[in-house]
């Protein structure tokens, strides 16, 4: 029987037959300011603490320090007996040109094979199970494409032959109904989407639908999404 992983959201997790299974791949997506970060952060923090799971948190975009002291005024922090690991790609560039091995062109672009083994080498060093990589659009700019689209179609089939469960975060425009920029979603074995809607006009509501998830009798039905001292929690929308 194959393992799964709970999303650890009061009032979600048990209207998704136990969770997300092993090895998906799972687009994050979200319009800003709808704690797309922190979810997958506690996603993998809650996991490492309680079902002892290495996992990986992997960012291109914020800063360790700032992420941190973040998700600590939340009251989340990474005491996980070292099993929860945060690797900054944001401020590192140097380190990452070592890792490397100058695989980058002149202009400082790297390409994706080069992002590959870095993760393949990560995978080897921490022998984590779970990943969350902060965020697409920001692979998508940071590493050479000539196309887009098949490229990354071939970073998912080679995501699924690391063997690890991902969550990629991605980011949604207001005025769009698209999760991803190339129009990859079909990739996507599980689409989670995090939203703030307007529910007055003095009120809006953060929410939570699981658009997706392959293998997993789940409600498709949005629920506001809060954050509370004891985690996250799904609630029925009320109108």
């Amino acid at each position: 029987m194959n393992r799964t992983y709970k999303l650890n959201i009061n009032g979600l997790d048990d209207k998704m037959e136990g969770g997300i299974p092993e090895k998906h791949i799972v687009l994050l997506a979200g319009t800003p300011g709808t704690m797309k970060s922190t979810l997958a952060y506690y996603f993998l923090l809650a996991n490492a603490r309680e079902e002892e799971v290495k996992a990986l948190y992997l960012t291109l975009e914020q800063d360790r320090d700032n992420f941190m002291y973040h998700l600590k005024k939340l009251g989340l922090d990474d005491t996980a007996e070292g099993r929860m690991n945060l690797y900054d790609l944001s401020t590192t560039r140097e380190e990452w040109m070592k890792f490397s091995q100058g695989a980058a062109d002149e202009s400082g672009t790297m390409d994706l094979e080069t992002f590959k083994r870095q993760l393949e080498t990560l995978k080897t060093a921490m022998g984590f199970d779970l990943l969350v990589i902060d965020s697409l659009p920001v692979v998508e700019l940071m590493f050479k494409m000539k196309d887009p689209r098949e490229d990354l179609f071939h970073f998912f089939k080679w995501l699924k032959q690391l063997g690890v469960t991902t969550f990629l975060i991605t980011e949604m425009t207001q005025d769009s109904p698209k999760f991803s920029k190339h129009d990859i979603d079909f990739l996507a074995d599980g689409i989670i989407k995090l939203s703030v809607v307007q529910m007055s006009p003095t009120k809006s509501q953060r929410q939570i639908q699981v658009v997706k998830m392959r293998g997993v009798h789940h409600t498709t039905d949005p629920f506001e999404f809060r954050y509370t001292p004891d985690g996250f929690e799904a609630l029925k929308i009320i109108i």
